[in-house]
């Protein structure tokens, strides 16, 4: 319109030759001018047929490639030692927490490794029982429920908003992938304001296996529609990255405090924060 072609016109980019006649042609068409006994009937014919090859041809050119970002949930997009003051009062002791989550992976790899499904909140709750036991501390019957109540209100990291805006801002599909059952995660990333900023949202549930089994990252592949080469994994976790790209994805290691990428699956990217990560995808493509 801008630039005087009538609205509607089709934009094809065609020799400047055919364009003159081309649009002699469709204007003759939406006025009413071409008819059976028209001059321009065969010229007009003739001429859009060319726009119709070349827009052919030019629908057939290879479209860029669209890339995608995956993002483990729990201590790579949520602060885990938000959790910290709730074991200090069961425990005594802030490491507690760390332990649990510890055992609560351990509990989940295993049940990944012998293709068996339990829910992460039971995983987790089994794991809080075990670091009682071996602590020797009585909780209360609560403390599962104050547990979980807890996990739903944990803070995000405060890189995790930068970088994904940075990515959608750049066309990256951004997705969400958590071993917490599916109404765990979405109420985590509504508390933590950053639902909005995840094309998709998903949980191992609906793959009905634990990370790292590969169902749950060909079950993300498929979820997005693309090919695994053009989806990025993001984790603080090896194991989670090592999943990944046994199943063709590529990796991005997020250095969370203690946490260090697994030997036996280095990623391409590995970073102290969120941002640099997303800066190194994109320079990656």
């Amino acid at each position: 319109p801008s630039s005087g072609a009538p609205i509607g016109a089709p934009l094809l980019r065609v020799p400047r030759r055919c364009a003159v006649r081309y649009y002699v042609a469709f204007e003759a068409l939406v006025s009413g001018h071409l008819n059976s006994t028209n001059l321009l009937t065969r010229a007009a014919v003739d001429t859009i047929a060319v726009g119709v090859r070349h827009l052919s041809s030019a629908t057939s050119l290879p479209q860029p490639t669209r890339y995608a970002v995956v993002c483990d949930i729990n201590e790579t997009v949520l602060d885990l030692a938000s959790l910290d003051p709730l074991f200090t009062t069961w425990f005594g002791d802030a490491t507690a927490r760390r332990e649990w989550f510890a055992q609560t992976l351990h509990f989940a790899l295993t049940l990944a490794a012998t293709q068996t499904y339990r829910s992460f909140a039971e995983v987790g709750a089994a794991a809080l029982t075990a670091v009682a036991g071996r602590r020797g501390a009585s909780l209360s019957p609560d403390a599962v429920v104050q547990l979980r109540t807890a996990m739903v209100q944990l803070p995000p990291h405060p890189d995790v908003a930068p970088a994904l805006r940075l990515l959608r801002e750049s066309g990256v599909i951004t997705a969400a992938l958590s071993n917490n059952p599916r109404s765990v995660v979405e109420t985590q990333l509504r508390q933590a304001d950053l639902f909005p900023l995840f094309d998709h949202v998903m949980s191992v549930e609906d793959a009905g296996a634990l990370k790292p089994a590969p169902e749950v990252y060909r079950y993300a592949v498929e979820r997005i529609g693309l090919p695994p080469s053009a989806i990025w994994m993001v984790a603080a976790h090896g194991w989670d990255i090592a999943g990944a790209t046994r199943v063709g994805l590529r990796g991005a290691f997020v250095r969370r405090p203690g946490q260090l990428p697994d030997p036996f699956a280095p990623p391409e990217i590995s970073d102290a924060d969120m941002v640099s990560v997303a800066r190194g995808i994109l320079a990656a493509g």
